[in-house]
């Protein structure tokens, strides 16, 4: 008999899973966002948890796994090469290896890209793969640790599962994906499908993981670099499919940028596209530490709960001040013109991600976050970038 898998959501847009095998009784947890809803849906099935088993090592993955042990003992299993960052592990695991939970076997892959030692777990007879933060639905993980490469080569072992696959991925980030999908890939029918079933599930409440493989290798851009339609759209016909990959997965904030100039109007506040393109620098020089000379405004208190908003894809508040301005006034411009200003940020971007190239443990303060590690600084550029460009109506 198949597994019995239940979608547990968690944060603001993780997903835990449940996966029961009705022959045996035993079940074991993929991933532990936070303990509450987890400890919830255990009670409500009346499972007794067996496994535990965790992807990788980032916080939004693991940070309920004290709790759930606590009320649950159970086997935890992770990557062996990656046991330094995790959580004591039971059983440490490594690609090719394979495990039992009951009667359903588990595969190992090693999906590293999104971080180092990365796992995903296949079952082949459930017909399902655990994949967390590697493949996602329409899209992949942000490459935070590895190469675009790895990230390729991890992606093409995904790919070549059994295509009747059910993917179970790590967060509810499909509607922000299609968003993305479509800059290059909007004449594909079944995008526009999918995405119309996307925006009825999202607006009914419900869960659009799992996901099955199929589908993602029809309508998820990062699975189809080989396409010709695809290489088409990026001026790419017969490039080697992981260039077009990593064309894919770049950022391409020389595009955004191309599209604003002076008379360019916000839909909100009173910046000029020049005084944004200056904010945006000014935030650089803070992240690669060039500026530290002010004093975190967020209570002590509140870090934690303000850190946590980085992990999801809920945009950044519109009218916000920025504490390290006078309220409802505009800072005198620091460059000679709106292109020159766009030179200084793309120098400025340059040398911060350089400095974590250098300095990948490095923790620097942010005015309202606090400090902040590499990955949590990537995060926040993710959103600032997103928040301002959709001010311009760049996005």
């Amino acid at each position: 008999m198949p597994l019995d898998i239940r979608t547990i959501p968690c944060l603001a847009d993780n997903y835990a899973f449940l996966a029961h095998d009705p022959e045996t009784g035993a079940t074991a947890l993929i991933d532990v966002p936070e303990s509450e809803p987890i400890l919830s849906a255990l009670e409500d099935t009346s499972w007794s948890l067996t496994d535990i088993l965790i992807t990788h090592h980032h916080w939004d993955h693991t940070s309920g796994l004290a709790e759930v042990l606590a009320k649950h003992p159970a086997r935890v299993i992770g990557s062996a090469a990656d046991s330094i960052r995790l959580p004591p592990l039971d059983l440490a695991v490594s690609e090719n290896d394979s495990f039992q939970v009951g009667s359903e076997t588990f595969s190992v892959i090693d999906v590293s890209g999104h971080t180092i030692n990365h796992l995903a777990f296949f079952c082949e007879r459930s017909k399902a793969v655990f994949t967390a933060d590697s493949l996602m639905a329409l899209g992949c993980g942000r490459v935070f640790e590895g190469t675009k490469s790895q990230m390729w080569k991890s992606l093409k072992k995904l790919m070549a599962l059994p295509s009747n696959t059910l993917v179970y991925s790590g967060h509810e980030y499909t509607a922000a994906n299609a968003e993305f999908a479509l800059t290059i890939d909007a004449e594909n029918p079944e995008l526009i499908a999918r995405i119309n079933e996307v925006n009825q599930q999202r607006a009914s409440g419900l869960p659009t993981v799992p996901s099955r493989l199929s589908l993602e290798l029809s309508t998820n851009p990062f699975l189809r670099a080989s396409d010709p339609k695809i290489q088409n759209n990026l001026a790419m016909i017969g490039a080697n499919p992981q260039d077009v990959f990593t064309e894919i997965t770049t950022d391409n904030i020389e595009m955004y940028l191309s599209k604003l100039d002076e008379n360019s109007n916000p839909s909100w506040g009173i910046m000029t596209p020049q005084h944004m393109i200056e904010h945006l620098e000014h935030n650089y020089r803070i992240a690669s530490s060039e500026i530290q000379d002010f004093t975190i405004s967020t209570p002590e208190k509140h870090i934690e709960k303000v850190q946590e908003t980085l992990y999801n894809y809920k945009p950044m508040p519109v009218g916000y001040d920025f504490p390290l301005y006078k309220k409802g006034q505009l800072e005198v411009l620091k460059h000679e013109n709106l292109a020159t200003a766009k030179l200084k940020l793309l120098e400025a971007r340059d040398a911060y991600l350089e400095f974590y190239k250098e300095n990948p443990k490095a923790i620097v303060k942010n005015v309202v976050f606090g400090h902040l590690e590499k990955y949590e600084w990537y995060l926040l550029d993710r959103k600032h970038l997103n928040h301002h460009f959709k001010q311009f109506g760049l996005l």
